[in-house]
């Protein structure tokens, strides 16, 4: 159920608005319009990744699985092992590290102008 692409558009549904309030709430107490671009920059890459899917003609024989998420494919004849990382894995994986960098990023500002008001 994790692996097919609706379940992460339901999570990035989800966890996107939530992200996008607390950038907007940081800025607003901080004013750093930096922090709120880059997760504006990792919003709109785990909506990419989560849409692309669904824009990539699947290959032969792919399952849904193989659009999003890595997976380790065995060749039936030779029995070679190859990892395949979709590029919608690559998208979301940077758009993640976009929006954790700026939380972080966030939180110190935040911190900060509280500090410093006290």
């Amino acid at each position: 159920m994790w692996t097919h692409p609706l379940s992460h558009l339901a999570i990035a549904a989800i966890v996107l608005p939530v992200a996008g309030l607390a950038l907007r709430t940081g800025l607003r107490t901080h004013g750093r319009r930096w922090v709120a671009g880059l997760g504006g920059v990792g919003i709109v890459l785990v909506l990419v990744g989560a849409v692309l899917p669904y824009l990539t003609t699947p290959e032969a024989g792919a399952t849904c699985c193989d659009q999003c998420c890595p997976s380790l494919v065995v060749d039936e004849a030779t029995g070679e092992k190859t990892l395949n990382i979709p590029p919608a894995s690559i998208v979301t994986l940077l758009g993640g590290i976009a929006l954790v960098t700026a939380h972080m990023a966030n939180l110190r500002c935040c911190s900060r102008c509280h500090t410093t008001a006290a």
